[in-house]
């Protein structure tokens, strides 16, 4: 098993209780401009989904695009009759294909590494948390992001130790890049939806296309797409 990757800081519970509203530092999806998805190489945007997301930010009453996503048109997952009370998407086969994101400037992921201003590939991981430290959330689920010119194939499953090789590109560290998958909050019944607190925590929930062998689903999905600065975040 690959040893679990440094966990620095504490994920709160009411990160989901908080509605979108254009206040400071506040959230909206909206539908990709159309011209973006043509960045995407050739080799995987077959398996995406060409009508993507954008994540737009009302910062200090400025309209700022964060990032687009396109999803996998099918996403893996297997039969599990049980799965680990910390695990939301345990359905999910570890190295499937997420989707692409595309970061429109630099953006810190979920354990505050700078992400470049670019496009990165997601794919999911269910990543083991050291308890001598603290947990940078109750949950086990994240998207592992990778250079998109290092994952080639969108249909391969990518063991774990190959995801975080290529992943380190990314964090320039020994962990991985990574954001934190989280349950969808029901009270929020339109999707894409963009779930913001007051802390500058912003989640999007969307429902992707889930395929179990021949049988096909559509499954909600959370994903943390903006944590706020470590110096910003309070205790």
């Amino acid at each position: 098993m690959l040893r679990s990757f440094r966990a620095r800081w504490l994920l709160v519970p009411v990160l989901l209780q908080v509605g979108l509203a254009w206040g400071s530092d506040s959230y909206v999806a909206e539908l990709s401009p159309g011209d973006a998805f043509r960045a995407v190489p050739q080799i995987l945007a077959p398996s995406l989904d060409p009508q993507g997301f954008r994540l737009v930010a009302n910062i200090a009453g400025r309209k700022t695009a964060i990032c687009d996503v396109w999803w996998s048109k099918q996403i893996p997952a297997q039969a599990r009759s049980a799965a680990p009370q910390n695990l939301v998407y345990g359905a999910l086969k570890t190295g499937a294909f997420l989707g692409v994101i595309s970061y429109l400037a630099d953006r810190e992921d979920f354990q505050h590494h700078m992400v470049k201003a670019g496009m990165y590939t997601m794919r999911y991981a269910e990543l083991d948390q050291n308890g001598s430290e603290q947990a940078i959330s109750p949950y086990r689920d994240f998207a592992i992001l990778s250079p998109i010119w290092a994952d080639r194939a969108a249909d391969d499953i990518v063991p774990l130790e190959e995801l975080t090789k290529r992943s380190r590109f990314v964090s320039h560290d020994d962990g991985p890049a990574v954001l934190s998958l989280v349950p969808v909050n029901p009270a929020y019944k339109t999707v894409p939806w963009a779930v913001s607190d007051d802390r500058g925590f912003c989640t999007l929930q969307v429902r992707l296309h889930q395929r179990t062998g021949t049988q096909e689903k559509d499954m909600p999905f959370a994903i943390v797409l903006v944590r706020p600065p470590y110096e910003n975040e309070g205790s």
